[in-house]
């Protein structure tokens, strides 16, 4: 699960930026502008996952579940309950892992890597992710109840680990219900976010 999560991890982290130095670009699409507005009031937030992680040569693929907490302005819960618990949580500049065998915080770099994964869910979560051109090349198309967009990387480094990313916000809510992220070597990770709740008292599942 761990190297799993890593392996993700790596790829997020090079979209985080994307979240804290986003420049709207001219003429954004007006899907984009109602995503960021429907999300714009979330205080806080509670929802389930479904992860599938797909491999080359591996015949299986890897299927994790579990949930997310998320409470303004900085703190997010990423809680894996299938197949086994695993998770880590962001307190503002604190980042802590909770497996089996006990509870860890993260030092330096490995808070960076954790908070990007952070940055991009919460970047994902209000659509702000969709506003920079300088890092991707953003496609809003429209599918069946969905507002879809489609990421290709511009920088060099990106292409080198992934071909594309696509996220699907539904059209009627405007929130995020799914992540695909296909990686240069042909590995995928698909996250289905379900059983949205918003501004709630979550303090308890914390």
């Amino acid at each position: 699960m761990k190297k799993t999560v890593t392996a993700i991890a790596a790829v997020l982290l090079l979209i985080a930026g994307v979240m804290f130095a986003a420049s709207p670009a001219d003429g954004t699409d007006e899907r984009i502008e109602s995503i960021c507005k429907a999300c714009a009031d979330m205080k806080s937030m509670k929802c389930d996952f479904t992860q599938t992680r797909t491999v080359p040569l591996l015949e299986d693929k890897q299927v994790s579940k579990g949930h997310m907490l998320y409470f303004q302005p900085s703190r997010l819960k990423w809680s894996y309950t299938e197949p086994f618990p695993y998770s880590f949580s962001v307190d503002g500049e604190t980042v802590s892992i909770d497996t089996e065998s006990g509870h860890n915080e993260i030092g330096a770099d490995g808070s960076r890597l954790y908070q990007g994964i952070a940055g991009i869910m919460l970047g994902c979560m209000s659509g702000e992710c969709l506003r920079d051109s300088r890092l991707f090349k953003v496609t809003m198309t429209d599918g069946d109840g969905l507002w879809i967009a489609t990421m290709d990387p511009l920088r060099r480094d990106m292409k080198k680990m992934f071909r594309r990313i696509e996220l699907g916000f539904s059209s009627r809510t405007g929130l995020l219900e799914y992540i695909d992220m296909t990686e240069t070597g042909g590995a995928g990770t698909h996250v289905t976010i379900e059983n949205v709740q918003l501004n709630g008292n979550y303090e308890t599942d914390w």
